[in-house]
Parts: structure tokens; sequence; C-alpha cells
């Protein structure tokens, strides 16, 4: 009991019509509860009902959301596993193919790297067709030949003989 009222804070105030708003009434029950109508019952039991459903609902909410996803992975799993599957085999194939892009690029830079090579032996080249035609020429007049720190005297034979 409150000492302010002097009214017990765990009974419930009911309202009856004709009767005024707050009125306790009488007890008639030995638990202390008031006495009320079929009408005011019935109602207070559908509320108590729906709250109990709403709980037991809330309660299970977290059940049901994991059961959904349950679901889903269980219908969507197998398909992101083959598109795993296919990414990885083209992730190889690319794979190999930067691979040889590679191999293809370094080959190209070797190929620019040899042009000294290559420029060497056309010059290579271009002096051998100038001793050969110096050597034709002097075959016309029958001299002898130096080319390079050797000596070669040209026959009649149009070949070169070293000496």
């Amino acid at each position: 009991m409150t000492a302010r009222t002097g009214v017990n804070p765990c009974v419930t105030l009911c309202i009856y019509p004709g009767t005024p708003l707050g009125q306790q009434l009488p007890t008639n029950r030995s638990d202390g509860l008031y006495a009320v109508d079929y009408e005011t019952d019935l109602k207070v039991r559908r509320a108590v009902e729906k709250f109990s459903e709403n709980l037991l609902t809330l309660g299970n909410e977290p059940s049901i959301g994991f059961y959904r996803l349950q679901e889903h992975v269980r219908r969507s799993l197998p398909g992101l596993v083959d598109r795993k599957y296919e990414l990885r085999g083209l992730h190889e194939k690319v794979q190999g193919m930067c691979y040889d892009a590679e191999y293809a690029k370094g080959a190209i830079s070797n190929i620019e790297e040899s042009r000294i090579h290559f420029r060497n032996i056309s010059e290579q080249l271009e002096k051998a067709k100038q001793y050969r035609q110096q050597l034709l020429d002097q075959n016309a007049s029958g001299r002898r030949i130096s080319a390079g720190g050797r000596s070669f005297e040209v026959s009649e034979a149009d070949e070169a003989v070293e000496t």
C-alpha cells in the first residue's frame, strides 16, 4: 500500500458503465482481483492473447530470419559454386594469356636489342660487296689486292688467292 493514496498499486482500476473513472471496485475474490463482467473479461483475454502472440512472434523472429537466410543460401549456393569454378577456369586462361604476352614482349625486346647485330651484319655485307667489286675490277687488270690487312692475288679464273 502506498502512503499517499492508501491504494494497492497492484490493483487494477476498471471502468464499468455508470462507474466513475478510477473508482476501485470491491473485490469478491480471494486473490485480491476485482470481479469484472464477462465483456471486459473477454476483451482483456483477447488483448493478453494478442500480446502473448506478438511476444512469441518477436521472440521467434530471429529464428524465422535465420530460416529464410538458410533457405536463400541453400537455393543460391550451387549456382555460386558453379560460377566460382567457371571464374577460376577463366582466371587460369587469362593468366596463361598474360604469360604468353609477357613472353612475346620479351622476344620483341630481344629482337630490338639484336638490331645492332643485324646492322653489323649489313655493314659487313656491304664491305664484302665492295671487296668483291674491287676483286672483279682488279681481275680485269690482273693486280694484287690488299684488304683488311690481307693481300690477295687475283687470277684469271676470277678467284682470289691469299698470299
